[in-house]
Order: structure tokens, then sequence, then C-alpha cells
């Protein structure tokens, strides 16, 4: 990556954000290798606060992504200053919502013509994208559609070597309102044996409701520990802190977690009867050295949110394709699945954390975890 980039115009920005104050002290220590987590520890009121005045700006490393022919299309990483956990009241997620806005407006200074949002940033600002796109002249994108489709491969390539068929299962929806959670629970639906459709409102969950095929058999609730009766957890919240714990799981459980801060709070010691995957995530055929902002295995993995707005910028199409609410159908999720893979892009490896989930771990998990046809 190329550091002398001020005066470079580019082609796409990723927006996004810290998932904790620990995150925020690794993209510290990335440009301060000598800001070690003693400093970090010790002037943390002091830091979150600078943290918090600091506007929105642009990494200045270029991200290059090569192309046919030699050619190639240029982004940059935008930094939103707010972490997910200091957003408890309406003036903190207007202040969010204001370096949101500021992040795109740093984009489009640099000459981006799609912006992709990534964490809370979509949240906060995906039900007005379409006015944000309008007033600010650049199309932004929540990446939602890709992040949607993602999970859903991921999760039916972990079925396929487990040997599990969905029709036997009981599919459990957690943030099932929002908009990744809502295009999860549609396409699972048909598959399953039943869905179990959760979030904190329950007026949004009976119109879901409605929206299913009359064939499939949906209950709904407000109450997430409901989830723990699913063997297949998809975990989609925008919650900015674990709404989950590995260690409260059944035996024979697998969770897909969606979530950007995590929605799962994982066990210091792995159950190996149960298991869990990063879902939404993307293999790409090219490596963005970022993982100390990303925080995934490897350089050549990367969010469904952040590889939507990249693969538009690879075929020239500028577009708003994801965003605003509710209107992530199974339409889009394949034609933009489609669109990846003719870049390169494809469903990522399974992983719990950064750890890769491999044969022996699905064995163990099998064996551990075996459950009769009518608990499932």
């Amino acid at each position: 990556m190329n550091t002398d980039t001020q005066n470079t115009s580019i082609d796409f920005a990723l927006l996004g954000h810290p998932s904790s104050y620990e995150h925020l002290g690794d993209i510290f220590r990335h440009s301060r290798p000598d800001f070690n987590r003693e400093k970090l520890t010790k002037y943390r009121a002091t830091l979150e606060k600078i943290f918090e005045w600091t506007p929105s700006y642009a990494s200045p490393d270029l991200l290059l992504i090569p192309l046919a022919g030699g050619r190639q299309v240029s982004g940059r990483l935008i930094f939103c200053n707010f972490l997910p956990e200091t957003i408890h009241s309406p003036r903190k997620m207007l202040a969010a919502y204001q370096k949101m806005r500021d992040g795109c407006n740093v984009a489009k200074d640099l000459g981006a013509k799609v912006v992709g949002l990534g964490g809370f940033t979509s949240i906060i600002g995906g039900t007005q994208g379409e006015k944000e796109s309008e007033e600010l002249g650049i199309a932004i994108t929540s990446g939602n559609s890709l992040t949607a489709a993602l999970a859903i491969a991921q999760l039916d390539k972990l079925l396929s070597r487990l040997d599990w068929d969905l029709g036997d299962r009981t599919v459990a929806v957690v943030g099932a309102s929002g908009d990744i959670g809502r295009a999860c629970a549609l396409a699972l639906a048909p598959r399953a044996r039943q869905v179990l459709l959760i979030a904190r409102n329950r007026a949004k969950l009976e119109e879901l409701r409605c929206e299913m095929p009359a064939s499939a058999e949906i209950h709904v609730s407000t109450n997430v520990q409901d989830a723990t009766h699913a063997s297949i957890i998809i975990a989609a919240t925008s919650a900015s802190q674990p709404i989950l714990s590995e260690a409260d799981l059944r035996p024979g459980t697998i969770v897909c977690d969606v979530g950007y801060p995590k929605n799962l709070s994982y066990a210091s010691d792995p159950r190996p009867e149960v298991l869990a995957i990063s879902g939404g995530l993307a293999e790409m055929p090219f490596a963005l050295d970022i993982t100390y902002y990303t925080q995934l295995p490897t350089p050549t993995v990367m969010y469904g949110c952040f590889s939507e707005a990249m693969i538009l910028a690879m075929a020239g199409r500028y577009e708003s394709y994801s965003i605003g609410q509710g209107r992530i159908t199974q339409d889009k999720m394949e034609n933009i699945l489609a669109l990846a893979q003719v870049y390169g892009f494809q469903p990522a490896s399974l992983f719990r954390g950064k750890t890769p989930v491999t044969d022996e771990t699905l064995s163990t998990f099998l064996q551990c975890s075996y459950q009769p046809k009518e608990a499932r």
C-alpha cells in the first residue's frame, strides 16, 4: 500500500468504526507502535474523550485492487470516531450519525464514487441512505445484500459438511427485524422445519411473520434466550455488547454470528459440543493488509458490507445497491453474490473467531453433540 496518497483520487471508500475500546487500541498501535497496552489502560478516560472529539478521517493507506488488463481500482478506509458501547442516548446517536455523514463527505472529497457502510454506520445511516446519497452526491451502500447472501452460503457449506438437513432443524434468527436478519429469515423459512423470529419489537416480528411462506412454521419472541431452544442460530443484531453466551447454549447448537460487534460471547475454552462461526464474510482473490482494522483471520478475508462496495467499484456500478429498510430481497442477494463471484469473491472459509473450523473440529462436534431427531 502506498502512503503518499493525499492527492490521489479514489474509486471507493470503506466507512467504519472500532468495535470496542480494545479494538481502538489496536488501531492506535498500528500508527503508533510505541503506544502500548499499559498506556492505553492508564490514559483510557483521556483517550476516549479525545477520540470522541476527533472528526472522521481517512487512513493514509491506499487500498489497491487489481483488475484484468492491468487496470485497478483504489479506495481508502474512513474512520468514524465513535464506539458502539457509548451510543446510549439520542444525543450520542445524533453525534454518531453526524460522524457518518462527515465520513461520507471525506470520501466524496477524496473522489470516491461509492461508499460502503460498515458496522453501526450502516445502522445509523442505512435508514436515511437514499436521502444521504442524494444530498451528498455519492452512492452509499450498507452491503447488507451481500452480507446476508454470504451468511446463508457459509451456513449451507457448514450444514453440507455436517450432513445436516435443514428440514430437520429449528432455526432461530436473532435480530429478525433488522435488514440482515429479515433477509436470512426469508431465505431459510421455506427450507427449515421451523423458524423462530426474535427481536425487541413484537409488532415488526408480526409483520415479518405475515411475509413468510404460508407453509412455513413460524414463531416469534422478544426474549433472546428463547434462541437457545434452536439447533441453528443466526445472530444478526445491532447490539453494542454480546447478547448470547456460548456457555448457555445447548450441546449440538450452531451459531452463525453476523453481528459487528459480535453477538456471541465466546467461552475462553471452546466447547466442542457447540459450533460458532463468523458469518457474512467473503474470501477475496487478493489481499488487503488491514487486519489491524478488520480483526479478521487473514488479509484475504473481508466483511460482506465492505466487499459489496468494492465489487460495485470493480464493476463500475456506482449505485446505492443496499440501502433503506426492508429492501433486501432474495433476487438482490443472488445477483450481488453472482457479481461477486464474477470478480473472484467467494463465501469465506469457516472460522471461530480467527481459528479455522477443521474437519477434526466438525467430527468432534458431531461426536459430542448427538441429539435425537425430536430434540432438533
